[in-house]
């Protein structure tokens, strides 16, 4: 079985292989060096971070599968938010910080469920409800 975190080192090194040969970035409108490799490293690697820890965990697929799209919204949102003007930029802030707290509950219901359950039947459920539903 391939574990997704070995294929992490390789992307990532790849990425800041490309950043430091001078690669990579673009000019946002505000006149600044964006790291656009940053941004595609991070929208690869922290989904197959997840799915690994998932793995290891014995979470089910669908809260890994919610995990990863949550986790590629708010990487896309923060490269968006970087190539828009102040009060846009502003706006996509505030709706990752919405997205953010909301994940945050989420994980706060799972475990909270997870505990329960596990007073009760005295076996803790392997599937959570990462998306807050």
């Amino acid at each position: 079985m391939l574990f997704p975190a070995t294929f992490v080192t390789g992307i990532a090194s790849i990425s800041y292989f490309s950043m430091a040969s001078g690669g990579g970035w673009v000019i946002a409108p505000d006149c600044r060096q964006l790291f656009v490799a940053r941004y595609m490293d991070w929208l690869i690697t922290t989904p197959l971070l997840l799915i690994d820890l998932g793995i290891v965990a014995g979470v089910s697929r669908w809260d890994i599968m919610a995990l990863c799209l949550s986790d590629s919204e708010l990487t896309l949102l923060g490269l968006t938010r970087s190539f828009l003007p102040m009060p846009a930029a502003c706006f996509l802030h505030a709706l990752r910080g919405r997205h953010c707290v909301r994940s945050s509950h989420a994980r706060h219901t799972c475990s909270t469920q997870r505990a329960q359950q596990a007073a009760t039947d005295g076996k803790p459920s392997r599937n959570c409800c990462v998306d807050g539903g």
